[in-house]
């Protein structure tokens, strides 16, 4: 994200775009795989139902929020702060993010 702060030609801007989008794609793959795992085996379409809910709030919410950056700060500035959004996402999965095959190993050996 922080590549395209200061592109001025659309070349690059569409191949950061294309790398962004291919990123994008394996992302999601991982993040609903990674839900599906943390998922309690008797409450998965409801704990699907947040997790899916918190994601679309993002999508919603995240462009009227960097937009209204953009319009008053200038498109560097919205790409600095999306680049700061995720900085703050990977630590928060670094410190709270859970090893999702120790769980499944856990609760397999001790069946509740």
């Amino acid at each position: 994200v922080w590549m395209m702060s200061g592109m001025s030609d659309f070349e690059s801007a569409l191949l950061a775009v294309l790398a962004f989008g291919l990123a994008e794609a394996f992302a999601t793959g991982t993040n609903q795989v990674y839900a599906m795992d943390l998922a309690p085996d008797d409450r998965r379409g409801a704990f699907l139902g947040v997790w899916s809910l918190s994601m679309i709030a993002g999508q919603v919410f995240g462009p009227i929020v960097i937009g209204s950056v953009a319009d008053n700060a200038g498109f560097q500035a919205a790409f600095i702060t999306v680049s700061g959004f995720l900085v703050a996402a990977a630590l928060i999965v670094t410190l709270f993010g859970v090893e999702t095959r120790r769980v499944r190993q856990q609760t397999s050996e001790h069946p509740t």
